[in-house]
């Protein structure tokens, strides 16, 4: 009896996702290299603000910024901002924006992750 009491405990308090917890949508970005710089884009939609990045690689790099006091708009085909960061060549990097618009129900996730290959100048291998 005391197993399954224990076990209730442990599920009830551990706020396990149920029909009502909803996950913020995922949206693809695309990346580029433009004048030599990593470009980050996304197909923007009116209303449309950043209002956190996070940026981190697979050595363990990590930058994260939030513009909540100042929110980025992003315009049509204008980079996201990369925050200085450093894209090594060779590396695997990860970048998230939250995206927030007065249109939707919760916040969304704008994500893209990517390696510039060492090998040709200016490839980008995206992983999807």
């Amino acid at each position: 009896m005391k197993p399954y009491l224990l076990l209730s405990a442990v599920l009830l308090l551990s706020g396990c996702p149920g029909y009502s917890d909803r996950m913020a949508d995922r949206v693809t970005a695309n990346v580029s290299l433009r004048n030599g710089s990593i470009c980050i884009t996304y197909p923007s939609q009116y209303g449309d603000r950043i209002i956190a990045a996070e940026i981190s690689s697979a050595s363990g790099e990590t930058v994260n910024h939030a513009f909540y006091e100042n929110p980025f708009i992003p315009d049509g085909d204008r980079c996201l901002p990369t925050l200085g960061y450093v894209f090594k060549s060779g590396m695997k990097h990860s970048v998230n924006y939250t995206l927030d618009n007065t249109r939707f129900d919760m916040w969304k996730i704008v994500t893209v992750t990517f390696e510039i290959d060492p090998d040709v100048p200016g490839k980008i291998r995206i992983e999807r």
